[in-house]
């Protein structure tokens, strides 16, 4: 990704109980913080189009990545740091993430 940052490729499909309409895109920030309100929304029969609530369209929104390839699967003795990274912008924009200097680790 731009500047050693990762490359991160988001997707979340998302279709509500009876809807039938075709595929379209949101740019809606969203990030994993919003997920229970909009599957509790998804419950309750909200319209796809309403599931987010997003009032801040230009808020920062954080995502944590470990190097897990190449490590196996399932082994409990492994153990690895969680690197912090904001995204301001699009989330496929590699430009807009930033590493926070955070840095989580299990040890």
């Amino acid at each position: 990704g731009a500047k050693g940052y990762p490359v991160v490729w988001p997707l979340l499909m998302v279709k509500g109980f009876g809807e039938e309409h075709d595929f379209s895109v949101s740019d809606s920030p969203v990030s994993y913080a919003d997920l229970q309100n909009g599957y509790h929304n998804l419950l309750n029969e909200t319209n796809t189009d309403n599931i987010f609530e997003v009032e801040d369209e230009k808020r920062i929104r954080y995502f944590y990545q470990a190097d897990w390839i190449g490590r196996p699967l399932g082994n409990s003795d492994y153990s690895e740091d969680f690197v912090e990274y904001s995204v301001t912008g699009d989330a496929f924009e590699s430009a807009t993430i930033e590493g926070t200097g955070n840095v989580y680790s299990s040890r």
